[in-house]
């Protein structure tokens, strides 16, 4: 049985996995004491719910634990000082707060072709590079402090050890992508030493687990615990996803496009990012913002007064509908404009709720459309895209995905994506599995698009694009 732990955006979740039986129990919960951006969380708040929840479900299943499997974000900082405590918050990919430090670095565009060809990643604010580099110039001092991720801090509460693999180690810009170990002229940028920063090592490696974690999660000392994985690229994985010519989308809080290739690779204008992949490289391209654009229309904006499957009732699409730029927390892909804020087009008094809701539900998608075109055009056209995350709670909002993109859609009946990833990763590392490739989802479903909304959107997205383009 493998237990996998996951701090993701918003909330911590558990699963017990077997290997023959598959899903065994999951448990989610959100954040206790958390912004309404996430932005900023609090470390000690993510350690002590992913503990409860750990303990909850190696308690309901009753089965001895072999493993356990970590998955976290794949862009956060978190500063400790050499004890370990945490001296802040952990800074999340949707902090923007080092917009202008990035806004001056792009204006050298020829060190920001450098810098992207080096990590894989675009000058951006989400990365933990540019917000030590922000920081810094805010008068911190960093000489001192231990550089984490959410992620590699949840290792090192586990084990006591400063370790982390290169695989979520690529999202943070201080990697050299194709040598697959810290840069020295990326950690010169921050003014740290590499001996601040974890360990990197390859994402199959495993620790003990320490007596005092084992009792509060309820498990025998010295478990191995893998080092861990960022979601996106266990996502790939857990939808069975490392084939050529597959394509996955996950739509959650933010949204990302990613394939796998089998060298590194960038595209002209720095419009996708490459990370690192258990046995390769993963190409792709991202949003900031998706079904966080939904929760803050339905709750900040209209207050939870009517269910998405309420508002849902009421649309019938037509052309007098607003337009919507998605980007509450700033906009990735493909302009990598961090300072960009969302804003509602053509909004007219007879635009009610409902289609507020539907401008929501489109821009978000003609945002990941831009980032397809430019994944096709690098990587080529896929031949299977599989779409996972909470967009597969709504047949409407999967629908229109398979419309806008007149696509065939195979959508993954496990919402845990991520989690699942982590779990096969695991089973290679205990022997079960030969190789990552050889594991396949099952149950999966099958989305048509409708021709006979292809212009209706093609037009609507000439539209939205010269909007997203003023």
């Amino acid at each position: 049985m493998i237990l996998v732990l996951e701090a993701s955006t918003t909330s911590a979740k558990a699963m017990v996995y077997h290997p023959e039986k598959g899903t065994i129990r999951v448990l989610s919960k959100p954040y206790a004491n958390a912004g309404e951006d996430r932005s900023l969380l609090d470390a000690g708040t993510v350690w002590r719910d992913i503990l409860e929840l750990g303990r909850q479900v190696v308690w309901d299943c009753k089965e001895e634990i072999e493993l356990v499997s970590l998955c976290s974000v794949w862009h956060s900082l978190l500063l400790c000082g050499p004890d370990g405590e945490p001296c802040g918050p952990i800074y999340s990919w949707a902090d923007v707060s080092a917009a202008e430090t990035t806004a001056e670095i792009r204006r050298d565009r020829e060190f920001t072709r450098l810098l992207y060809r080096c990590s894989g990643c675009m000058v951006h604010a989400m990365y933990p590079l540019y917000k030590l580099i922000h920081l810094r110039r805010q008068g911190m001092e960093l000489g001192d402090k231990f550089a984490f991720c959410q992620g590699s801090y949840l290792f090192f509460k586990l084990t006591g050890e400063r370790l982390t693999s290169d695989f979520i180690a690529a999202g943070t810009s201080l990697l050299d992508v194709a040598e697959r170990r810290y840069a020295p002229r990326l950690l010169a940028m921050t003014g740290m030493a590499e001996a601040q920063f974890p360990r990197l090592c390859n994402c199959r490696e495993t620790r003990p687990l320490r007596e005092e974690s084992a009792r509060l999660l309820g498990l025998r000392a010295g478990i191995p615990v893998m080092v861990p994985g960022p979601d996106g690229g266990l996502n790939q994985v857990g939808a069975g996803a490392l084939h050529p010519g597959e394509m996955t989308l996950s739509v959650g809080t933010s949204g990302a496009l990613r394939v796998s290739v089998p060298r590194p690779t960038f595209s002209l204008e720095g419009g996708t990012w490459c990370y690192l992949a258990p046995d390769g490289w993963l190409c792709g391209s991202a949003t900031a913002s998706a079904a966080g654009c939904v929760d803050w229309l339905a709750k900040g904006v209209l207050g939870g007064r009517s269910s998405y499957a309420e508002l849902e009732r009421e649309l019938t699409p037509h052309r007098g509908m607003p337009y919507f730029l998605p980007f509450i927390n700033g906009e990735r892909c493909p302009g990598w404009r961090d300072e960009r804020r969302a804003v509602f087009w053509g909004l007219g008094a007879e635009n009610g709720a409902a289609e507020l809701y539907y401008a929501v539900l489109e821009g978000v998608l003609f945002n990941l459309f831009q980032c397809y075109e430019e994944l096709v055009e690098l990587c080529g056209a896929p031949d299977t895209i599989r779409v996972s995350g909470g967009i597969c709670k709504s047949n409407f909002w999967l629908q229109m995905l398979a419309d806008i993109w007149q696509r065939e859609l195979v959508v993954s009946n496990n919402e845990q994506a991520s989690m699942l990833g982590a779990a096969v990763l695991g089973m290679q590392v205990l022997g079960k599995l030969e190789r990552l490739e050889q594991y396949r989802p099952s149950g999966d479903r099958v989305i048509l698009p409708d021709p006979c909304m292809a212009e209706y959107y093609r037009q609507r997205f000439h539209e939205w694009s010269k909007v997203y383009q003023q």
